[in-house]
């Protein structure tokens, strides 16, 4: 079991020493069953999806029956035996994230949060703060598998799609894969992978004539961008997808292969180029009215002769063979 805090709060470890709460909490009453708890468990599935990190927090209802009155003290136990404890500010529950992970050949998992609540129905003498204590047990699943990736060449660039739907992080298993990319005749492949395709790919890579990076805000979609010479010509890239293994460090180490192809990038490239007002027979290049007057272009002025600069232009196409 691999437990730790996520986000603003504090690493504590997967073998924390489990902590009792505050005398103070102890001794208030413990709140009334049958009333709804002004706190929830948010983020925590019905069953844990093995090998996943499934992120949670406790937040307050905000619904006007009370409210949290002191710090949420969390623990985590298997078999009713605490493994992590840790405490969440009573003004800190919006931003602290914790999340919880079952790993292969654990026993269902318990999350207890316990906290002083203020309750607004209560009715005198009753008394108006008690002690709550939330419960979840959850047991585990390996989880539906993966629908394959998506390889796409799309007009520059090529695409691997992370086919994920809506239900990912409560429905399919972690599932790691890797792309590798290389130059066709080249041995070092450049790689990049994801420990869990529900999160999207992680990191970035760079071979000879070509990029893989994220897509900007879309975490799903790795690219395969071409950097080919400034010149006429084709190149092919081979990829392969294959099971993978990403340790915490980002490290990528690849297994069966799940598919191979390759991309083929045709390059077009016009250099930079004078356009005259006047071809060298003296008679009016209409390409210049076209392009440098009509573009509102910088015009200069050659032997008598005007003329502006038609920049180089380099087109890659990426098309994808199989």
């Amino acid at each position: 079991m691999g437990l730790r805090r996520m986000a603003t709060a504090v690493l504590v470890g997967s073998a924390a020493i489990w902590t009792a709460p505050s005398t103070a909490n102890a001794q208030l009453p413990a709140c009334d069953a049958a009333k709804t708890p002004v706190a929830y468990f948010s983020g925590l599935p019905d069953q844990l999806i093995t090998g996943r990190d499934h992120v949670f927090r406790v937040l307050d209802r905000d619904d006007g029956s009370g409210f949290v009155n002191g710090d949420v003290h969390v623990v985590m136990s298997e078999n009713g035996v605490p493994y992590w404890s840790g405490t969440i500010g009573e003004f800190d529950l919006e931003n602290q994230r914790l999340f919880i992970r079952s790993d292969p050949g654990d026993s269902p998992l318990t999350v207890t949060a316990s906290y002083p609540e203020y309750r607004m129905d209560t009715v005198y003498p009753e008394p108006a703060e008690c002690q709550r204590v939330l419960a979840k047990t959850m047991s585990a699943t390996a989880g539906r598998a993966q629908r394959p990736l998506w390889v796409r060449g799309h007009f520059d660039e090529g695409q691997f799609i992370l086919r994920t739907r809506r239900s990912c992080r409560t429905s399919y298993a972690p599932d790691p894969v890797a792309v590798s990319v290389r130059a066709r005749g080249r041995r070092r492949w450049a790689r990049v992978g994801t420990a869990d395709q529900c999160e999207g790919w992680a990191g970035r890579a760079s071979g000879r004539h070509f990029r893989l990076h994220q897509l900007g805000g879309d975490p799903q979609t790795l690219l395969f961008v071409p950097r080919t010479p400034r010149r006429n010509g084709s190149e092919d890239f081979q990829f392969r997808i294959t099971r993978a293994t990403v340790s915490e460090s980002g490290h990528v180490s690849t297994g069966r292969t799940l598919r191979r192809g390759a991309f083929r990038v045709i390059t077009h490239h016009w250099p930079r180029e004078r356009v005259y007002a006047y071809n060298p027979d003296g008679s009016v290049n209409d390409r210049y009215w076209n392009y440098c007057v009509n573009g509102g272009k910088t015009v200069r002025m050659h032997n008598g002769n005007p003329y502006c600069i038609d920049p180089a232009l380099t087109v890659r196409r990426v098309k994808l063979l199989r």
